[in-house]
């Protein structure tokens, strides 16, 4: 006899804070189907202003469901523990917040929260049918890295695996970052740094923009791949940032600094979840905590 959920029982709220311009919000059902859409405004939101947006949109998206919700998902930037405590995500001026118990305690359901790259990483492995070893790029308010290896997401063990946003990209000094370094990935790669500077350069120039972007992600992402040895680099992002030119620099500068008799096999493609990569991974941890689904 096989057993089986009741599909249609409940339904499970997905939270990406990762995007400077919006918070996105979803009810999904239980196999992952996005049914309602709500976003909140993100400009100008840092520190408990950003906190009091996020449990806002959890809490009107619990209200408007038609059915129980079986849990809270919510993609963040930054470094998460497993008990969903934001250790640091200095894009939105957090550290120490505990984000999972400031949103259960204003809607009444279990709220899972953990990094958004790691969650992308996970749609990726569940929906997108990725392979078991990957490292996912995500590009938002900054970026990171979500390490796939045998089909689980490694953390690390102080939680910060694939913070490569905040790795120097290059020998030159480069913009100053929000860390206080200057260089990292993040100043010349997160969605708002690149935007900025495509506007500066002018429409016409973009793609060098973007391809010089690439080289940086590659320059990062080298050494990465000899150490893990992954199937491929998964780029998610805004979809006018993750162009062609972006991948294929990426891609170019990753095969010029290692060995192709060991990692000519390593790949870098787009996502294929595009946007709601990050919304479909935090339904799946819904699921994994309070189901037992992977």
């Amino acid at each position: 006899m096989q057993v089986d959920i009741d599909r249609r029982s409940s339904l499970i709220v997905g939270i990406d804070v990762s995007d400077h311009v919006v918070f996105r919000g979803a009810l999904l059902s239980l196999d992952g189907e996005i049914l309602v859409r709500a976003t909140r405004s993100a400009e100008g939101a840092n520190g408990a202003e950003a906190l009091r947006r996020v449990v806002e949109l959890a809490a009107d998206l619990v209200d408007s469901s038609p059915r129980p919700v079986l849990g809270i998902g919510v993609a963040t930037p930054g470094i998460v523990d497993d008990r969903g405590l934001v250790l640091s995500a200095p894009n939105l001026g957090w550290t120490g917040v505990d984000l999972s118990s400031s949103v259960r305690a204003a809607t009444g359901v279990p709220c899972h929260v953990a990094n958004d790259a790691d969650l992308a990483a996970l749609a990726e492995r569940s929906i997108g049918e990725s392979a078991a070893d990957i490292v996912l790029v995500r590009i938002g308010r900054g970026v990171g890295a979500g390490i796939l290896l045998d089909g689980r997401i490694r953390h690390g063990s102080a939680s910060s695996a694939g913070e490569i946003g905040h790795v120097i990209a290059g020998a030159d000094d480069g913009p100053l970052c929000i860390c206080g370094k200057r260089g990292c990935l993040e100043t010349w790669l997160a969605a708002p740094r690149l935007t900025a500077a495509i506007a500066a350069a002018g429409a016409g120039s973009a793609e060098a923009v973007l391809s010089s972007a690439g080289e940086r992600l590659g320059l990062v992402l080298s050494p990465v791949i000899a150490a893990l040895d992954p199937d491929e680099i998964v780029v998610n992002g805004p979809p006018e940032l993750v162009s062609d030119s972006l991948v294929e620099a990426t891609n170019r500068t990753i095969h010029a600094r290692t060995t192709d008799a060991f990692h000519g096999h390593v790949a870098v493609r787009r996502s294929t979840l595009g946007l709601d990569a990050t919304l479909l991974g935090a339904a799946a941890r819904v699921l994994e905590v309070e189901l037992g689904l992977t």
